[in-house]
């Protein structure tokens, strides 16, 4: 799915999934039934702010890496623009690849 439909889904679910979760904690409480805990619910708040420091840290140093090359790439090669593109296409298309392979070799990453 492209990116752009992944976002406007994303904008529309997450109103809907903030209105709804708390609803249903709430419906549970007072029916007596223990569907989510405190430590649960902790352990969770916990995890996705772990992984979106994660996320911020990794793209920030994807961001420094980008400034360094951008910065020499005039002095490497003048290429056409074409040219320049389909370069960077495979390249991006092996890191994905080597990213991927990565995540199947290492459990730290897969986790």
């Amino acid at each position: 799915m492209n990116a752009y439909y992944e976002r406007i889904i994303q904008l529309f679910s997450l109103p809907i999934y903030a209105f709804f979760i708390p609803l249903e904690i709430i419906l549970a409480h007072f029916a007596h039934r223990h569907y989510y805990t405190l430590k649960e619910t902790a352990v969770n708040i916990y995890l996705n702010l772990l992984a979106a420091g994660i996320d911020l840290l990794l793209r920030g140093g994807a961001l420094i890496i980008l400034y360094y090359f951008y910065g020499l790439h005039p002095k490497l090669i003048n290429l056409p623009p074409a040219a320049y593109w389909v370069i960077l296409l495979i390249g991006e298309d092996f890191l994905f690849w080597l990213e991927h392979f990565v995540d199947h070799h290492c459990r730290l990453f897969w986790a």
